[in-house]
């Protein structure tokens, strides 16, 4: 996975599978869109599933304005209409990339879901318990089986999430979506906080739920760029 800031390259461990989240329009599409691109301009193919209505493409080429329009072709985007959808696909991952290298093809180095617990949310039942349980289920059995496709072929995996308030001792405390099953499955994770300056973010890198550093970067038209 090629990050576009020097520092998170060297601070993730290449063979772990990775979350950024944050709040609402602080760059998170942005973030994995240029991670996206780093990607495919190495000549690796990458799978962009997203929840939103219409996916910005011309964000894309204003984060990227010389990339050869043929490299594009490596970058497969899927809408996702709800997550029971995006269970089943996920499911069916590893079987097709058993066909394409069967087969000598080429398969995603790369799977970006963006978002994944905001799809989940949208699916929780109100005080319907045994739904609810199923569906926290499926939620562990997806990200379990993006984590086995990791490890078995490789494949890196990067899952853009949603943040959540815990209440501790009368103080409300910034997570990411999907608590501890996020944590278990996610032990790196990048969380993107707006600053005092219009134009800045601040990102945290998180190693099991502790700080590792934190970076101040320009967000720009290009996309992020380190001060």
């Amino acid at each position: 996975m090629k990050f576009p800031l020097d520092q998170f390259n060297k601070g993730i461990d290449s063979e772990e599978i990775v979350s950024i989240w944050g709040e609402m329009g602080v760059g998170k599409t942005t973030l994995a869109l240029q991670i996206a691109l780093n990607n495919i301009q190495g000549g690796d193919s990458v799978y962009y599933f997203y929840s939103k209505p219409r996916l910005p493409f011309e964000k894309i080429e204003s984060l990227l304005p010389t990339t050869d329009p043929n490299s594009l072709k490596k970058l497969k985007t899927i809408l996702i209409k709800n997550f029971n959808d995006l269970y089943r696909i996920v499911l069916d991952l590893e079987i097709n990339i058993l066909k394409y290298k069967k087969e000598k093809q080429d398969y995603p180095k790369l799977i970006i879901i963006d978002s994944l617990t905001d799809l989940y949310r949208l699916d929780l039942y109100k005080d319907k318990k045994e739904k609810n349980l199923i569906l926290n289920y499926k939620l562990n059995h997806l990200l379990g089986t993006l984590a086995h496709i990791h490890n078995k072929f490789s494949v890196d995996i990067l899952v853009v999430n949603e943040i959540s308030y815990l209440r501790l001792e009368d103080h409300s405390h910034e997570i990411q979506s999907g608590g501890k099953v996020m944590r278990y499955w996610f032990p790196f994770s990048i969380k993107i906080a707006r600053s005092e300056i219009m134009n800045k973010r601040r990102l945290y890198l998180y190693k099991n739920s502790q700080i590792q550093f934190e970076r101040l970067a320009t967000l720009s038209e290009k996309g992020f760029l380190t001060m």
